[in-house]
């Protein structure tokens, strides 16, 4: 095909979608909402799956000995728990090192701890570990150990986090299923529209030897078109919107919080994959729609 042809065709479909821009609006306008909430589903599971890695890293448990157990029976105590398959590292607290701890978290009153035996506090394990799915049952194991007299876990945010992350991943992925056939169907709709408002042209064309690709081209340009236009103002608006709300987030807390949501991703992270897949979809949900509206429409 000549370059002449192709830019003719290119120019057609452009036309197109000047002529029913109403419908190429509202086609653009559906479209570009089915790539945020896209992208936005992806952002999430991204972001809990770093916040998971998170807590993973930073979360622990205390595991407690018994009181007045020697100091070899406890280190003996600390091989076997290393042993366990998700425990990653262990350190090892004495009584008198759980005191002088005791004593810096209470500040200026630390005074109310004078006249007590340094040993007082039993001795302790402070266990990190590998697999968070897994950190309550972890913490049953260590705690049925011989000469462990408790452990100390937070497993409630270990499985509350790792349920999410499961959840927002399947309805992540019905959504992003659900979406693109709306979006199909809007630009099958928009594209069909074009056809009838075409349908003389498109019968004159015919007979006057048109080949079949000839007069699809338009079309296919269209729709690719309008994925590609959807994809760039998706892309801008789910920059903006993100860049705000982690701004926000940051900013409004403190402490273990603030040092959580600071391992969020940053956009510039994200920005360039996120671009190709919104680039991508949209021109394939546009082609795509094009495609079946042609076949279904377009009978050349």
């Amino acid at each position: 095909m000549r370059i002449s042809n192709l830019s003719y065709l290119i120019g057609q479909g452009l036309k197109n979608m000047w002529r029913n821009r109403m419908m190429s609006i509202t086609a653009i306008g559906v479209l570009t909402i089915c790539l945020i909430m896209v992208g936005a589903a992806g952002l999430l599971s991204l972001n809990i799956n770093s916040l998971v890695d998170f807590v993973q890293s930073e979360n622990e448990m205390v595991v407690f000995l018994n009181d007045g157990m020697p100091e070899d029976e406890a280190l003996r105590i600390g091989e076997v728990i290393q042993t366990n398959p998700n425990v990653d590292q262990i350190k090892y607290v004495s009584s008198e090192e759980a005191m002088q701890e005791q004593r810096e978290a209470l500040g200026e009153n630390a005074d109310l701890l004078d006249g007590l035996e340094t040993d007082l506090l039993p001795a302790k394990y402070v266990v990190n570990v590998k697999d968070i799915a897994e950190f309550e049952k972890t913490a049953s194991e260590l705690e049925k150990l011989d000469g462990v007299m408790s452990v100390s876990a937070a497993t409630d945010i270990a499985s509350t986090l790792t349920d999410l992350g499961r959840m927002v991943s399947s309805l992540g992925f019905i959504l992003i299923v659900a979406l693109a056939i709306i979006a199909v169907v809007i630009v099958i709709n928009t594209i069909k529209v074009t056809i009838f408002n075409r349908s003389k042209e498109i019968n004159i064309m015919r007979y006057v030897g048109a080949t079949t690709t000839f007069i699809h081209i338009p079309f296919i340009v269209e729709g690719m078109t309008l994925g590609m236009i959807s994809a760039l103002l998706s892309f801008g608006c789910t920059a903006v919107c993100y860049n705000g709300v982690l701004q926000h987030v940051v900013s409004e807390h403190s402490g273990w919080l603030q040092s959580a949501f600071q391992n969020i991703l940053e956009f510039s992270d994200v920005a360039l994959p996120l671009g190709i897949v919104f680039a991508v979809s949209g021109i394939t949900i546009g082609v795509f729609g094009s495609l079946i509206s042609i076949r279904k429409y377009a009978r050349v």
